[in-house]
């Protein structure tokens, strides 16, 4: 894993920053991106928004705007993502984010378009993605002593 210890640039937050691999890049379809730090942390829970308030899917053509919007575009489209990622609810395979394999979607905050929520299953967020102008933030919602962390697919 790609980790380098990191200033404390979340709010007093233990975290990982993860540098992307480069090795896993796809000639021709996300070599050409340029992939920031991705900054992890978990937490026990998130201040979700209501339904009212999120748009199913990440990849919209109005956030083209918005800080790495062709890593948001491969992530969500393509499930490229160049990470050396394992935990409890999200898993990276040579740069292929195993979205189907956990039956996981996003959904875009409507006030804040840099912010897509995950969903496992209707209705159970496990964790946001932050779309920031100087990285990428991923916070998984991780609860102690929990059996809802484990993903196993024959459930």
């Amino acid at each position: 894993m790609s980790i380098v210890s990191s200033p404390n640039e979340w709010a007093g937050t233990d975290h990982q920053v993860l540098l992307p691999v480069y090795e896993w890049l796809i000639p021709g379809k996300n070599d050409l991106v340029k992939y920031p730090r991705l900054l992890y942390r978990t937490v026990e829970s998130l201040d979700v928004p209501t339904d009212d308030e999120l748009l199913l899917g990440g990849s919209w053509t109005n956030l083209t705007d918005t800080p790495w919007y062709d890593v948001r575009v491969l992530l969500c489209e393509d499930n490229l993502f160049p990470y050396d990622l394992t935990t409890p609810h999200f898993r990276v395979a040579r740069g292929v984010f195993l979205w189907g394999a956990f039956n996981l979607s996003v959904k875009t905050h409507l006030k804040d378009e840099e912010t897509m929520f995950v969903y496992h299953l209707p209705g159970k967020c496990i964790g946001k993605f932050e779309f920031r102008s100087s990285s990428i933030r991923l916070t998984e919602i991780v609860r102690k002593n929990d059996d809802e962390n484990s993903m196993d697919t024959a459930s």
